[in-house]
């Protein structure tokens, strides 16, 4: 009684921008059409237009898409609570796991 839980989605793929934004109005969530990792600025998604993979390496008949990313560590330092919060990460970032889950480590923004 009195909690509250706070839900950020992030998705840089632009074909799930629109059904995101709706799903995210309609159960009161925030959704950030950015990629994330250990620092802020662009990335280049690579994929089919309309397709819901994106890949990085593979550019001879793909389209690259620049998004804008921002730094993971910096965001959870501004946004969550502070110690004595609860709050759970659930991340799904294509394999940048085994790099970004130890520099959140070393950050500061992950225990």
């Amino acid at each position: 009684r009195g909690k509250w839980i706070e839900l950020f989605i992030f998705e840089p793929q632009p074909v799930f921008r629109k059904k995101l934004t709706a799903l995210a109005q309609s159960i009161n969530a925030t959704f950030l059409p950015v990629a994330v990792g250990r620092s802020s600025g662009f990335v280049t998604m690579v994929g089919r237009a309309g397709s819901v993979t994106a890949q990085a390496v593979e550019t001879t008949t793909e389209h690259p898409n620049r998004v804008h990313r921002i730094d993971l560590a910096a965001w959870i330092r501004e946004k969550l609570p502070v110690a004595g919060g609860l709050s759970l990460l659930k991340l799904d970032v294509e394999g940048s796991e085994y790099s970004l889950l130890p520099w959140l480590l070393m950050q500061g923004a992950y225990c």
